[in-house]
């Protein structure tokens, strides 16, 4: 059984590295997140004391993301990765530490916001649901979380690691109707990214869903993916063990960054 040291290092890593990110595909997409940033520039910077560290650039354009050392407006320590994941989680406890950017501050009801707003896009209501032009936005966003944590699960815990190397691997795409945008993953022991576009090799296994619906539906894990597959709403040309192989991972990230309270 992973220690509780362990599970909250990954969580933290799945946050910095898998979810925040998403809040470029929301932003571009969010009115509400446009206008929360509207001539209100900001970058922010989280580390903990373990050396986990990501930054993020926003506007109202986006939000870029990083991993590499540039300067921010704000920067924020955790005492360890215990204290980011319960952060994040929303589980209590002290706030972070701010070492950079302390007239600033200020700028962290923006981010707050942002995340609540990313939230209600990443668990929607029905309502939003019954709306094309909204599941055409999550569908692809949700995949791309998934593939950006299943990356960094397979780097950052064992057991996720023996899972890959147990199994087909490959590169991945996903694509909603026959000529949607294409989302990929590259799953190989030793090269291990994700992406939107053209992959870096040709496809072993491509995933069609038939519409934003039937997407929607299997990411919210709404459907029998077997009968999809019977009828041809879900479409899987090429290797199916190594969609099945990342089907698999991907349920397992699910217990990471949203666990049951």
């Amino acid at each position: 059984m992973k220690s509780v040291v362990a599970l909250q290092h990954i969580q933290t890593r799945l946050f910095l590295h898998a979810v925040f990110p998403t809040l470029d595909c929301m932003i571009k997409a969010s009115p509400k997140a446009q206008a929360l940033l509207k001539d209100n520039k900001f970058s922010l910077c989280f580390r903990t004391r373990s050396g986990l560290h990501a930054r993020y650039f926003f506007s109202d354009k986006g939000c870029e993301y990083t991993s590499g050392d540039s300067r921010t407006m704000i920067e924020l320590f955790f005492l360890s990765d215990a204290h980011a994941a319960k952060t994040f989680l929303e589980e209590g406890g002290p706030p972070p530490i701010p070492t950079r950017g302390f007239g600033t501050l200020g700028k962290m009801k923006t981010f707050i916001a942002l995340t609540k707003e990313l939230e209600s896009w990443l668990k929607p209501e029905e309502a939003k649901l019954a709306d094309e032009d909204f599941r055409a936005v999550f569908a692809p966003m949700s995949l791309a979380l998934a593939m950006r944590g299943v990356c960094q699960l397979c780097v950052s815990e064992r057991k996720s690691r023996e899972w890959l190397a147990s199994g087909p691997q490959g590169v991945a795409v996903f694509q909603i109707g026959e000529n949607g945008k294409q989302l990929w993953i590259q799953l190989v022991s030793n090269q291990l990214e994700s992406g939107s576009g053209q992959p870096p090799k040709p496809a072993d296994v491509r995933i069609i869903f038939k519409n934003s619906q039937v997407a929607a539906e299997a990411v919210l894990e709404r459907l029998d993916s077997m009968a999809a597959v019977g009828r041809g709403d879900i479409k899987i040309v090429g290797m199916a063990p190594l969609a099945d192989h990342l089907n698999a991972l991907m349920e397992r990230l699910q217990g990471f960054i949203d666990p049951p309270k």
